[in-house]
């Protein structure tokens, strides 16, 4: 009999120091702190120092490319988040904004994400021969904000304040409402039968009895994706196989 694999990747959603303890500092008896969600130290003189040599280093802000895409644009808003660029392994630079107090006085949203945990037991239950598997670029960009909203999101760079257009990274919410926008952008998709289609935030996969209605099933969320204006990297397209990541 052969068996089907399938790998559960790990998601920055389901960090327990990014989300849950996100923000929080525990305190030891020996007088060291322990700060969860931040790589920086804990003492607010050190932090301030540290932000200012990550500010200096950092490159100018790519105002042209990412005005275009419609991604940030300038702004006037009493609202305003600092910013902490944040370098990459491969020595990109990654625009991110401390939404902690915002977060902080935002209210709370009914889950629309599964739980990891139940998705991963329905996955082992349905037990599908052959998977194919999808990963959406920049999920959370594709989301357009509501203009009555866009002010909450400002920050300054440089003496010029911007704020998001599109979902941002770092707003407790954005997981939520991507993971419904996509959701229901996949229930206008017309699959195969027989293909059963699961999505985890911008993570998709679907499985079948057959490598040939997979396939079918993936070119057509394929499709409906790229009518969308949703792009999948060629690098993050997997199957159809009895072996994914997801």
């Amino acid at each position: 009999m052969s068996s089907t694999r399938f790998a559960i990747k790990d998601h920055h959603e389901n960090i327990l120091g990014f989300n849950v303890l996100n923000g929080r500092t525990w305190r030891l008896p020996n007088g060291s702190v322990w700060s969860f969600g931040l790589n920086i130290d804990p003492n607010p003189s050190r932090n301030r120092e540290a932000a200012v040599r990550a500010l200096r280093a950092a490159p100018a802000l790519p105002e042209s490319k990412i005005t275009n895409r419609q991604i940030i644009s300038r702004t006037h808003s009493p609202y305003n988040s600092p910013v902490w660029p944040v370098r990459k392994p491969d020595g990109r630079w990654c625009l991110t904004v401390d939404y902690r107090r915002l977060n902080a006085n935002t209210a709370p949203l009914t889950a629309a994400v599964p739980n990891i945990a139940n998705l991963t037991a329905t996955l082992q239950a349905a037990a599908q021969p052959w998977m194919a598997a999808l990963d959406v670029k920049d999920m959370f960009c594709t989301v357009p904000l509501k203009e009555e909203d866009k002010e909450k999101f400002a920050f300054t760079w440089e003496g010029i304040q911007y704020t998001f257009n599109r979902l941002p990274q770092g707003y407790k919410h954005s997981p939520t409402i991507a993971h419904a926008a996509l959701a229901e952008l996949l229930q206008t998709v017309s699959l195969p039968q027989e293909v059963k289609l699961y999505h985890y935030i911008d993570d998709i996969l679907m499985g079948g009895a057959s490598p040939e209605k997979v396939g079918k099933a993936a070119a057509a969320v394929g499709q409906a994706l790229h009518k969308a204006e949703i792009e999948i990297p060629p690098g993050k397209c997997q199957g159809p196989s009895k072996e994914v990541e997801f």
